[in-house]
């Protein structure tokens, strides 16, 4: 993916403190891939990570790992059950989550908020690692396509405004319905629908 992006690409794959990856690397990030696989919202991390990029309005460009064992409906309800499911899956997980986040002043209901509203909303783009040379070169060019996609139509500061005036608009009425998530710059399932 970097050879193709001319651009380098950090992978973090180790399981370990990711504070140096949200504080240094993130910021200066195109976007965020999201490897999809049964366990990627049981780590800590990851959510932390995920939730920071959506606050930076870093676009997030899901790829679903063949024979991963992700499930979009599971995904789904563990997002919306984030409390219950992580520590479940990973007993401390929780623990760790809402210590991170009280550290950088923030809240877990609102990271739970914009997780589930967000990234089930969000198209993966499939991706077999034992796939033809053919298969992986297309799946590596579909993922550099929806970042420069999703660069072009959801830019940091417009997207910096939009979070504002919504926070503002919640904050006055407790809640507001979207048709699609404000924090993803892609389309989503039922505007593809409409095609």
């Amino acid at each position: 993916l970097a050879a193709k992006a001319s651009r380098p690409v950090f992978l973090d794959a180790s399981g370990s403190n990711s504070g140096d990856l949200i504080n240094d690397v993130l910021p200066r990030a195109d976007a965020v891939v999201l490897l999809l696989s049964g366990s990627v919202f049981t780590r800590s991390w990851v959510l932390l990570e995920l939730y920071e990029a959506l606050r930076m309005s870093l676009p997030i460009v899901p790829v679903k790992i063949d024979g991963r064992g992700y499930d979009y409906a599971r995904g789904k309800a563990d997002l919306e059950n984030l409390e219950t499911s992580l520590e479940a899956a990973n007993p401390g997980a929780l623990e760790e989550l809402q210590k991170q986040l009280k550290r950088r002043g923030l809240d877990f209901a609102d990271l739970q908020r914009e997780l589930s509203a967000c990234l089930p909303n969000m198209i993966a783009v499939h991706f077999s690692p034992s796939g033809s040379d053919n298969h992986v070169a297309a799946a590596m060019q579909d993922i550099l396509d929806k970042v420069a996609d999703a660069n072009k139509l959801w830019h940091k500061p417009f997207a910096n405004v939009v979070r504002k005036v919504l926070s503002r608009v919640v904050s006055q009425r407790g809640s507001v319905a979207f048709s699609e998530p404000p924090c993803s710059p892609m389309p989503s399932q039922a505007d593809l629908s409409d095609v």
